[in-house]
């Protein structure tokens, strides 16, 4: 039996909501898939690997255990554990993925169908409805039309841009013509389309999260890299550790106040700054991610000296 995509995400949908129920997560917020796995009672270790994404191994192999690739960037490495946990609660047997860019992956092409079956609940338990509602309403967009918007739903949902330009497509946000046409303008054009963001002709170094009332208040899943743009706001002073003012030349004409996460913003940072008209505050708070490296439990703030682990 070959299953379609359309079937594997009818029976994964429901899996997936019930994986957030099993595991506590709130389907209104960002799904830390981390705290998914642990809750689920899966060991999860994050090792440099060549040529491998993730492993899942099935309780015949010790399991229930995911190994990831800690060489990936976040957003991959969120995408891979969902895609890990899926395996583990769809019953599949020890496996290992090799694909490593889901920004990339091919879906028209032909995949064993388990890895189908992971990948649509991926897709299903990183990115509910009701958290895409949620991200829709803090970017402040009515309806994704642009890059720009699919853009900033993923920043705030942590996915990858044609991961969730695809997940809208099932979630019957986008029509699947218009969300092909997005992805293939994303990727012509990504440097040039978070520059003009910013307002800039220097790209920035990652994503452009674009901070408007609606954003306030909430938790930001920032990366080093990202950049905050207050359109029309004035700088948040004085700056906590951790986040600089970007400093290269603006050509707009009313240019906004951006600020760049760096390597030092390791623990959760309140920021607050006012809206544009002056009316309203829009308070964040950044959660930057913890270094990935070894068993999860140890996981540990960036820059924070390792600890002893004790095997229990």
């Amino acid at each position: 039996m070959t299953l379609s995509w359309a079937i594997a995400h009818k029976m994964t949908m429901m899996v997936a909501s019930k994986a957030h129920r099993d595991t506590g997560v709130d389907r209104g917020e960002y799904v830390d898939v981390f705290a998914a796995l642990q809750a689920a009672g899966v060991c999860c270790v994050a090792k440099p690997l060549r040529g491998l994404a993730g492993a899942y191994a099935a309780p015949p192999l010790g399991g229930p255990a995911v190994l990831l690739n800690s060489r990936l960037d976040e957003l991959t490495m969120r995408h891979t554990a969902a895609h890990e946990l899926g395996h583990h609660v769809l019953g599949h047997d020890s496996t290992t993925d090799e694909r490593a860019d889901p920004d990339r992956a091919n879906l028209g092409g032909s995949w064993p169908d388990e890895e189908k079956l992971a990948e649509t609940f991926a897709a299903w338990f990183l990115m509910p409805l009701p958290a895409v509602r949620t991200a829709i309403r803090r970017a402040g967009i009515g309806s994704p039309a642009k890059p720009e918007d699919v853009h900033q739903i993923a920043c705030w949902l942590g996915t990858t841009f044609a991961g969730t330009a695809r997940h809208l497509v099932n979630l019957r946000i986008l029509a699947p013509d218009r969300a092909a046409t997005l992805v293939g303008e994303w990727r012509a054009r990504n440097p040039a389309i978070r520059a003009a963001l910013c307002g800039s002709a220097v790209p920035p170094p990652g994503r452009v999260w674009v901070m408007r009332p609606e954003a306030s208040p909430a938790f930001l899943h920032v990366i080093q890299g990202d950049t905050l743009l207050y359109p029309g706001g004035a700088a948040p002073g004085p700056l906590p550790a951790g986040l600089v003012m970007r400093s290269d030349p603006q050509l707009s004409l009313d240019p906004g106040a951006a600020v760049v996460v760096t390597a030092a913003l390791t623990r959760a940072t309140d920021l607050a700054i006012q809206s544009a008209d002056g009316n309203a505050e829009i308070a964040i708070t950044l959660i930057p991610p913890p270094e990935r490296s070894g068993i999860d439990t140890a996981w540990r703030p960036r820059g924070e000296q390792p600890r002893p682990h004790l095997e229990t």
